[in-house]
Formats: structure tokens, sequence, C-alpha cells
């Protein structure tokens, strides 16, 4: 149960940093293994129950500039139910929104397409068990922060940054730095490109985290020590210093210091390389 409740911890706490979560849970089976001592089995679909508390750490911190939306578009329904012209600046916000909405839901159609294609129907995660690839996806996000920081539009941004967010799916590779990077890449401001990483993120792993997480994890499974007193403890507080850790990471893009989590991972990466060699 302790073991468990440390993999939980790690889970949350590094979802929010742009360092692969997943790939750092499977570095630490792989370190566990090489000692002599396994990790337990986690339960199916652990990782996406884990996501709540995530949902719930990212929603509040982007809470200002979320629930301006709804603020400022409620007005517009007021004022256009009243029979009122609306202003200028209401319908470029009006015509902003309906175009975010529309590149949301294209990048989701994507990422959700990927993920189906690649994750569920090839087996890929199944298929890249080796070690060798976790220190490519390790070494592919260390470039990532290192050197993506250049700034260029580009008129397909959206298509971009849905298939960097599939191509996070490859162990190692962090969704968040290649969302992020890729943002910024195409033009976005550093804080922009962290509220559109999460945000075209966040209804899909909401979406899983019930599905998978609740319904297939605690209810199908009964994984119901997922839900016991000292689990929910030690996960509440693995979120409160998440929130702090999120808040860390965007100073990190906004000041252009992200390439010191990219020089943090070549250290993972030259973990993950001397296992393949060495099992290999």
């Amino acid at each position: 149960m302790n073991s468990l409740i440390l993999l939980a911890v790690i889970q949350i706490i590094a979802e929010v940093l742009p360092i692969s979560s997943s790939g750092h849970l499977r570095l630490a089976e792989l370190l566990a293994a090489q000692v002599g001592l396994p990790l337990p089995v986690q339960p199916h679909y652990f990782d996406e129950f884990l996501h709540l508390y995530t949902f719930l750490v990212v929603a509040l911190f982007f809470r200002a500039v979320w629930l301006a939306w709804p603020r400022r578009l409620l007005a517009i329904a007021l004022r256009w139910g009243r029979g009122a012209r609306l202003t200028c600046m209401q319908v470029r916000l009006l015509r902003l929104c309906l175009r975010l909405t529309g590149n949301a839901a294209l990048t989701m159609v994507i990422t959700a397409g990927g993920y189906f294609l690649l994750k569920e129907g090839l087996g890929l995660n199944a298929l890249l068990t080796h070690p060798l690839w976790l220190a490519l996806g390790f070494f592919a996000t260390a470039l990532l922060l290192l050197f993506g920081r250049q700034r260029a539009i580009h008129p397909h941004a959206v298509v971009l940054i849905a298939l960097a967010q599939v191509g996070a799916m490859l162990p190692g590779i962090s969704r968040f730095a290649a969302t992020t990077v890729v943002g910024m890449l195409v033009g976005l401001s550093p804080r922009r490109a962290m509220q559109w990483s999460w945000f075209i993120f966040m209804p899909l792993m909401f979406a899983a985290s019930i599905i998978h997480g609740v319904g297939g994890c605690i209810i199908k499974q009964g994984a119901w020590l997922l839900l016991q007193p000292g689990m929910v403890l030690a996960c509440v507080l693995a979120a409160v210093i998440s929130y702090g850790c999120l808040a860390l990471v965007q100073r990190a893009f906004v000041t252009g210091r992200a390439w010191l989590l990219g020089s943090y991972l070549l250290l993972p990466f030259l973990v993950a390389l001397v296992l393949g060699l060495v099992g290999g």
C-alpha cells in the first residue's frame, strides 16, 4: 500500500511538470526491478483515476482566465436578449470565442483519433517497452525544452499542437512540454501556450478519469484502496504541491528558463540509456 501511495504522489506531482510523468513511473519500475525491489502491480487505469486530482489543480490554477469567458459571454447574451446592439469589442470577442471553440474541437478530434489508433488500436504502450525507447523519449523532451524558444507564426498552428499532443504518447515524451513548446514556436506567448496546452487536454483528461478511472478502475475492478483515507490524504497533499509546481513551471516558461527542466531530463535519459544497454 505504501509503495502504491508513493507512485500516486509521483504521478500527481510529475503530471504538471513538462518531464513526462508516465516516463518517470516507468523509469521507477525499471530501477526498482534492478535492485530487486519490484513495485506493486498498479490497478488498470490507475493513472487515469489520478487525473481527477490533476484536473482540479489545473482548473483552480487557471480559474481567473477560464471563468472570465463565461462572464463575458453571459454579458453578450443578456445584451443580445434585450435587443441591444453589440459593441465592436463584444463582436470581436464572440468571433474569437467561436474560433477558439472550433480550434479546440479540431485538436481534440485529432488527439482522440491518435489515441485510439496508436494506444488502443496498435497497442503502442505494449510495443515500446524497451528502456531505449524511454531514453529516446526523455532526450526528445529535453531537446524541446532546451531549444524550443524561437517564435514564428504558422498558419497550421492548431494541427501542429494536436500532432504534438498525439506524439507525446510515446514513452518519455511529455505531452505538456510538447504542446507548450510547439505553441510558442507557432507564435503563442509562453503563458498562452501553457493555457492552450491544458485547455485542449482537460476535456479528454476529465472524460478518461470518469470513464476509465472511476468507472473502470474503481467500480469495475473494485480498486477501493484508492479511496482509503491514507491514499486520499497523500493525493490531496501531492495536489497542493503540484499547484505550486505549476506556478514555478509557468514562471520558467515566461522567463525563458524552461531549459533548466530540459537539462534535468538529461539525467533520466542517461539512466534509461544505461538500463537499456545493460539489459539489452
